[in-house]
């Protein structure tokens, strides 16, 4: 059985073979495990313009507990300032998470709109305005500003509490990584999901391309190889060898062939 499965993860290796290069790898513990696996799809959907901070931050912290009272007001679910601060510090660790839509505004998962200022290495938030997805308004954030200023009112931003505690927060990933090929950049990250013995990945390709891959399930489409090599290095190796035996048969016979006679 070893020998096999050592063959076959020559195999492997010999049709696979790219050079990955593994920039961060971070593996997150404690994590809720998704009860639907749409919510991953959603939460990393793009749904505002904005582009990644320019700095480079170390850590988050909320101003005061204004705005905690914001976004327990506005965002939900309800958090302590403690709470709170330790998730941003774990979503800061992937940067596309935070983008700047202007000086002084951010938006957080292309939903949350944050107000902010930096302190050397350090995001402060100043306070919330809401979800974007719960607040249709807060898509025109520079119309809504001169709205506010021009009329001297504001337009409604609280939830009501009902609203509030149906809110989920955002999900950081069992392992997030960022890896390159030879040409193309890659961020991987594993989710899991109620009644699934294995995880859901996402995949941003640079420039711009998304791949969800459910292992669960035998994939019928033939994926990147960079992204196929993650994977057995990150011990799914038998997902693998199904993967390769199925889009590589022909490669796959011909090697054990060679392999099995020349070991």
């Amino acid at each position: 059985m070893i020998e096999n499965t050592a063959i076959e993860n020559k195999i492997i290796l010999h049709i696979m073979r790219r050079p990955n290069k593994i920039k961060k790898a971070i593996q997150f513990l404690g994590n809720p495990v998704l009860t639907d696996e749409n919510e991953i799809t959603t939460m990393n959907s793009g749904r505002m313009d904005g582009v990644v901070f320019e700095e480079t931050f170390q850590s988050v912290e909320l101003k005061d507990e204004h705005a905690v009272l914001r976004w327990n007001t506005r965002v939900g679910p309800s958090f302590s300032k403690c709470e709170l601060e330790s998730l941003f510090n774990k979503l800061i660790l992937m940067p596309y998470r935070f983008k700047k839509i202007k000086e002084g505004f951010g938006v957080l998962d292309s939903d949350i709109i944050f107000t902010y200022e930096v302190r050397g290495e350090k995001l402060i938030i100043t306070t919330f305005y809401g979800r974007c997805s719960l607040n249709n308004s807060l898509y025109q954030l520079k119309t809504l500003r001169n709205y506010n200023m021009a009329n001297n009112e504001k337009i409604a931003l609280d939830l009501d509490p009902g609203a509030i505690s149906s809110q989920v927060p955002p999900t950081t990933p069992e392992v997030y990584i960022e890896f390159s090929g030879v040409k193309t950049r890659y961020t991987l990250e594993s989710y899991k999901v109620e009644g699934k013995p294995l995880p859901i990945f996402i995949i941003y390709c640079d420039p711009g391309k998304t791949v969800v891959l459910d292992i669960n399930q035998k994939l019928d489409v033939k994926v990147n190889k960079n992204i196929i090599m993650m994977l057995f290095f990150m011990h799914y190796r038998d997902f693998v060898w199904e993967y390769v035996q199925e889009h590589y048969k022909e490669k796959v016979d011909e090697l054990m062939i060679k392999f099995t006679s020349n070991p």
